[in-house]
């Protein structure tokens, strides 16, 4: 395994795990004020 595949599965999994969240915000009806602090 490269580095470059290991790049793209870490942000498959980032993006897979961002999308989960932005389910549990819409399910939840939590909007957060300041959604870069989240990313970080």
């Amino acid at each position: 395994m490269n580095i470059e595949d290991c790049k793209l599965n870490i942000c498959g999994i980032l993006s897979i795990l961002f999308l989960v969240f932005l389910q549990f915000n819409k399910k939840t009806n939590y909007i957060d004020p300041n959604p870069e602090i989240l990313i970080l």
